[in-house]
């Protein structure tokens, strides 16, 4: 039996996951609603901001530090999904 199609399929469906977490992210920083995105999803705004709003929180939540930084001013680091994500804030004294 052939599953090559199968495991090819199935890493479409990993990488547009990926990328739709990632427009959503750079959606909500943009200030887009979640009525918009939902608009744009074909979905409730219910339903993206049960999906995307913990992860959007947990991605728009910490402020830059040194140098590394988003547009918006929020520090980034690749994450295990390909995301970027705030750094950890270092609340020690300097």
């Amino acid at each position: 039996m052939e599953l090559d199609a199968l495991t090819q399929a199935r890493s479409y469906v990993v990488l547009a996951d990926k990328m739709l977490k990632r427009e959503v992210v750079a959606a909500r920083r943009a200030g887009a609603s979640w009525q918009h995105i939902a608009t744009a999803l074909g979905v409730t705004h219910q339903a993206a901001r049960k999906r995307f709003g913990n992860l959007c929180l947990k991605a728009l939540a910490v402020p830059a530090q040194n140098g590394s930084e988003s547009a918006n001013g929020h520090a980034i680091h690749p994450d295990a999904e390909g995301l970027t994500w705030p750094s950890p804030v270092d609340k020690s004294p300097s």
